[in-house]
């Protein structure tokens, strides 16, 4: 944001001389439009130069400097467009620039947090593996357990066919031995 406002300060500063620089080339055309003027009076007073041949050659002097001068202003007017178009470029580059930026923060945050979700589902995929261990654990421990109690209990109505077969005195036979 710091740099958008600093480059449209520069860009407000450069708007500025350019304005500046208009006011200069007005006053340059208006300088202009006077030799324009000059020349014409001098064409109407050519009889009263041609008396004073030393000051037509001063003012032709003077006429080619201003000449000189409206060529070097054209060049500097041409040299400020140009600069111009480079600073719409480079303006025009820098929001493509500021947009891109603006466009990878916001993937990578999107990015970070998708990276803390996955991180979060991992600990918790962890964490249920490790219970589902101990509950295989725990139904296997069980399920042993009930193979056990199944022999017992097997064992117990065996036991109980035999003593019923041998009949009741002998139970208490072996009951009192």
């Amino acid at each position: 944001m710091a740099e958008l406002a600093q480059t449209s300060a520069d860009l407000d500063r450069k708007i500025q001389g350019i304005a500046e620089r208009d006011v200069v080339v007005a006053a340059v055309k208006a300088d202009v439009e006077t030799v324009h003027q000059v020349s014409a009076k001098s064409k109407a007073d050519l009889d009263y130069v041609r008396e004073h041949r030393d000051e037509v050659n001063v003012l032709q002097g003077q006429v080619q400097q201003l000449l000189s001068m409206v060529d070097a202003t054209e060049a500097k007017i041409a040299a400020i467009g140009q600069q111009r178009k480079r600073v719409d470029e480079v303006q025009a580059k820098t929001s493509l620039i500021s947009n891109l930026l603006d466009d990878v923060r916001v993937n990578l945050e999107a990015l970070s947090e998708q990276k803390a979700v996955v991180d979060h589902v991992a600990e918790r995929v962890g964490r249920m593996e490790f219970t589902m261990r101990e509950a295989q654990t725990v139904l296997s421990a069980l399920q042993h357990e009930r193979e056990l109690a199944e022999r017992i209990e097997k064992s117990i109505k065996q036991l109980r066919t035999r003593t019923a077969k041998a009949g009741p005195g002998r139970a208490d036979e072996k009951a009192s031995a």
